[in-house]
């Protein structure tokens, strides 16, 4: 009876072993001093009828291997070529009973420049969305093998894996995206292989990238269906958010500083034609070619990213300037057409020994010269102005007269200083020179343009920089494509 109690015993044991629930190195007297032959013999003892191409317990339960990964560092981040590229220490474990030995500590073979699929059974894993892969090899395969006693099997190599990410532009460059890893087997199902990650799976040892920011790291596992069958996957998700410093020092100030030099135009005197129209043109095709070199450096995408609504908004400010100067020379064109400059100067000269007259031949003569010494033109305009110097005076800013109708004689008088100056009441003046008055209202109106175009394009692009911001800094999430 205790003869076969023993042997049942014994034979329970074993079966225990062989199932791994007891590992087979503690029925083993190690000796104290380990040689080198030992560990030769064990290896050889290893290798011996070993068969690489089939996995650990092939007709039973899945093999499980536990995976994890270091990030050395993050590459360039391609938004022309949609790609991310990192380089990572991947490790995987998993049970092989085929190896277990009698050696007191791990055994961690030399490979040299070989792997262990030259030697031993290894998961097929890959990359899904990887574009190009490479294990590094310098000066040997940087790939270690760890062989514990109860069979457990640890491999890590070092990979740079350039991966397809999904860029999605649209709050370009207040944009954050969301690039993922999957690791999958290449031809084990889930009834065969199965993945998941170890505690603390993911780890960076280097987080500095030249524009983005790591903002958060998420690692899952699921079962997704190919067509082959159902397979193990795990993700890898990576989260930056992009510095907006760089966009901000060559998009957005460039952006800023040329709208703000086209509003100079504003201030420049209606007829000063070519220096208005020059400022307009110039800042438009400035603008045109900042919007054209950004978007050089981005895909072609099909949608309006956030920097081309800033463009298109700087763009049609500067457009607008361009609009107001030709509303102010239609203003005075269609003026033109409607008085008879005769009777215009009829009731002007009617004022010419009670006012200060200041004649201009290509630019505008101050009121109180005492001579004026240039000839009569063609081109000349006569600028009559009132000095302000009460509540009730009146400021006539020009008015395009030709000096074929103002006799030569008139520019030979001698004028009085400002002191002599006759201020005159709107009042008066429209009663006693209605077509004077008539003539006044009408040329205020074209600097009536340009002074409230002064505040309110501005103010209109103040507004317009407050709600954009606030609009695209909200928006700014992930692409969870």
């Amino acid at each position: 009876t205790k003869m076969i109690f023993f042997i049942r015993t014994h034979a329970l044991f074993h079966i225990l072993v062989v199932l791994n629930i007891i590992p087979g190195n503690i029925c083993i007297n190690h000796e104290k001093d380990l040689r080198d032959e030992d560990v030769d013999k064990t290896w050889k003892v290893l290798m011996n009828g070993y068969d690489k191409a089939i996995r650990p317990n092939y007709t039973g339960d899945a093999t499980m291997i536990n995976l994890d990964m270091t990030v050395m560092r993050f590459g360039k981040l391609d938004e022309v070529n949609m790609m991310f590229t990192l380089d990572l220490f991947l490790r995987q474990e998993w049970i092989d009973y085929r190896l277990r030995h009698n050696l007191p500590e791990i055994l961690t073979p030399n490979l040299g420049h070989d792997s262990p699929p030259d030697f031993i059974w290894t998961p097929d894993t890959v990359f899904l969305n990887a574009q190009k892969a490479s294990s590094h090899s310098v000066t040997v395969k940087n790939s270690k093998l760890d062989i514990y006693p109860d069979g457990k099997v640890f491999w890590g190599l070092r990979v740079s894996v350039e991966a397809n990410c999904l860029f999605d532009l649209r709050n370009y460059p207040m944009d954050t995206q969301a690039c993922d890893l999957g690791i999958v087997s290449y031809g084990y199902t889930i009834d065969h292989l199965l993945y998941r990650w170890r505690n603390d799976p993911i780890q960076i040892l280097n987080q500095n990238l030249s524009q983005y920011t790591l903002t958060g790291i998420e690692n899952k596992t699921i079962v997704e269906q190919f067509s082959m069958g159902k397979f193990a996957l795990l993700k890898a998700e990576f989260t930056f958010k992009r510095r907006i410093a760089f966009s901000i020092l060559q998009i957005f100030f460039p952006c800023v500083a040329i709208v703000c030099v086209s509003w100079i135009s504003l201030w420049l005197h209606k007829h000063c034609s070519p220096a208005r129209v020059g400022i307009g043109v110039t800042t438009l095709l400035t603008i045109s070619t900042i919007w054209g070199s950004v978007n050089r450096r981005l895909p072609n995408v099909s949608y309006v990213k956030a920097v081309d609504i800033y463009f298109m908004a700087s763009f049609s400010f500067i457009f607008m300037t361009l609009i107001e100067y030709t509303i102010v020379l239609n203003g005075l064109k269609n003026f033109k057409k409607k008085f008879v400059m005769k009777n215009a100067y009829k009731e002007i000269s009617k004022l010419s020994k009670r006012v200060s007259i200041s004649l201009s031949i290509d630019k505008v003569k101050m009121p109180n010269m005492r001579r004026y010494s240039e000839p009569c033109r063609s081109s000349t305009s006569i600028i009559a102005r009132y000095q302000r110097k009460s509540e009730n005076s009146f400021l006539l800013d020009d008015a395009n007269l030709s000096c074929n109708q103002i006799s030569q004689k008139f520019y030979e008088e001698e004028f009085s200083e400002e002191e002599d100056i006759l201020l005159l009441s709107k009042k008066e003046v429209a009663e006693k020179h209605p077509a004077f008055m008539k003539l006044y209202l009408e040329l205020r109106k074209a600097s009536i343009v340009d002074k409230i175009s002064r505040i309110l394009f501005p103010l209109l692009f103040i507004c317009f920089n407050i709600f954009y911001w606030l609009k695209y800094n909200d928006n700014a999430s992930p692409n969870k494509n």
